[in-house]
């Protein structure tokens, strides 16, 4: 277990990471086919609404949203799924590009974070 966080925080953590992946999970099978696996990353579905051309139109239109989508929630399954990993292996709350600790209120308010907040913004302004 990792000595850095108490057991307490640690097992609050993966029920709020838990919860994330089933509504990811649930998200994604409205907009894709498939079902999420660990390294498995959904294509959004082409919805059909019929032949007519402001049908398409808005086909169209929709599959643009559940394609944005579908990148968001596979990015965001591919998070959880390594800080479940990171709470196996007691390494849950290190930045995985500085390795120092995440804050504990940034791991509460988002606890997938794969970042300390100094390596988040160094990131954005990229």
């Amino acid at each position: 277990m990792n000595k850095n966080f108490s057991p307490e925080f640690i097992e609050a953590r993966k029920k709020d990471l838990l919860k994330i992946k089933k509504r990811v999970e649930d998200e994604i099978s409205h907009i894709s086919d498939c079902s999420l696996k660990k390294d498995e990353e959904c294509q959004a579905k082409f919805p059909n609404y019929g032949d007519k051309e402001e049908d398409n139109a808005t086909e169209v239109g929709v599959y643009e949203d559940y394609t944005s989508l579908e990148t968001s929630l596979n990015k965001l399954f591919k998070e959880v799924n390594t800080a479940l990993e990171k709470i196996e292996n007691g390494n849950y709350g290190k930045c995985n590009n500085c390795s120092k600790l995440i804050a504990k209120k940034r791991l509460e308010a988002f606890p997938a974070a794969p970042l300390c907040i100094d390596c988040e913004r160094k990131e954005e302004k990229k």
